[in-house]
This record gives structure tokens, sequence and C-alpha cells, in this order.
């Protein structure tokens, strides 16, 4: 009962983020009421008041008395980039992208997936991509093939985010890296470190090695104005 309960508590959060996530709930909207969620997934408010507790600690949502449970306004950032679906990126500028899973672990007790895999435009290797899934953010991703559903798709088609922080790097390819990508030890790679968070809890971290031949990341920058 127990695990039934549990992942209908995540069902509900999960809805809830899609609805803001997609904009269909924009920053102040006021979120339905508890018993009315109750009533459209048959569960206990003990049910709903645990979702939306953890959106609320995520940031997505905030609660007040008054004005009840809105979307939370996100928090001013300015980004140098955005976070890329590599598969939307390859597919944008005419190629073919393929994905291949090499290696796929659970680490630190269960509570983390730990994921190797390649990324291809045209049938040659473009990105190596090596990712830890937090199972205690999203315990959905527990469930989910990631041998034939690359997990950075999955996860922005799914997971609200509200932090993000890269780390952007030359490196020259050695072993593993060399080995997978197809290229010479030497080669120069464009390496990018990123953590997401979903309030205080770390959802993903990962890796991912570029062939420099490949690959250029860009940005396009609008000006700041002086308020009038």
């Amino acid at each position: 009962m127990a695990e039934i309960l549990s992942t209908l508590h995540a069902r509900i959060r999960g809805d809830i983020e899609a609805k803001i996530m997609t904009g269909a709930w924009r920053p102040g909207f006021v979120v339905p009421p508890e018993h009315e969620i109750m009533l459209h997934y048959g569960c206990s408010r003990m049910t709903v008041n645990k979702a939306v507790s953890a959106l609320a600690r995520s940031g997505l949502v905030s609660r007040n008395r008054r004005a009840g449970t809105v979307v939370a306004k996100p928090p001013l950032h300015a980004g140098v980039l955005q976070i890329p679906d590599i598969s939307h990126e390859i597919e944008a500028r005419g190629g073919v992208y393929s994905y291949n899973c090499i290696h796929l672990e659970l680490r630190n007790s269960g509570q983390c997936r730990f994921i190797r895999c390649l990324h291809f435009e045209d049938g040659v290797a473009l990105m190596l991509e090596e990712r830890e899934i937090f199972l205690h953010a999203i315990p959905e991703a527990g469930q989910v093939d990631f041998k034939s559903t690359p997990p950075g798709s999955w996860l922005m088609d799914h997971v609200a985010w509200t932090q993000a922080e890269h780390r952007i790097s030359a490196h020259s390819a050695e072993g593993t890296v060399a080995r997978h990508l197809g290229v010479p030890v030497g080669k120069a790679c464009l390496v990018v470190e990123r953590k997401t968070w979903r309030g205080p809890d770390t959802i993903t971290h990962v890796q991912q090695f570029f062939r420099g031949d490949k690959f250029d990341l860009s940005a396009r920058f609008s000006p700041t104005l002086p308020d009038c």
C-alpha cells in the first residue's frame, strides 16, 4: 500500500510540474485546492499534501494561507547558455541523430543511476556523455529504460528544474574518451560539465565530451538597457 501511495504522490507532483513547465500554469496561477486534487486522483489529503509540499520545497510553487498555493515566479538569472537537447540540436542542423547506451549501473547504495552513452550525427560519434541521476530527487527515473531513451532528452521532457550550473573547458582526448569517440589520443575535445537542481535537491550531474572538430557552442546576447 505504501508503494502505491508513493507512486501516486510522484504522479501528482509530475502532473503539476508538467503544467508549470509547459506554461499551462503560469506564475501567479492559483493551483486547485487540495480537496479538488483529492477528488481528481481519488486519494487522501496526506498524499496530495506530500506532493504539493515537495513542489514548494523545489521553488515551483509558493503557499500562502490567504492566496492558497500559487505558481512561483522563477528566480532571476542571466544564463550564458541554455540547456540543449542534443537530439534536437543535431536534427535542427539537418543531421540524423542516433544513440547508444554503453553502460548502466546503480551507485551510492542504489540512490544514483550512472549512464555512459554515445550520441551520433549521421552515424559518426559526436559526444560521449557520462551522467549521474539522483533518485532521491526523481525516483521515477529508476524505472526508465535508458538503454533506448537518451537521459538528457527524458529529463528535459519530464523533470522540472529550478537552477543549473555550467562549466566549459577544453581537454585532450585520453583513454575512454578517445576510444569511444573514435579519435586519436590528444585530439581536442570540448567538455561541458553541468549540474541541475530542483530547489535544494540535485537532479543530475553530467559531463559531455564533444569532438572539437564537429561541434561548437554559441549564444546570442542582447544589451541590457538602463531603466529610464
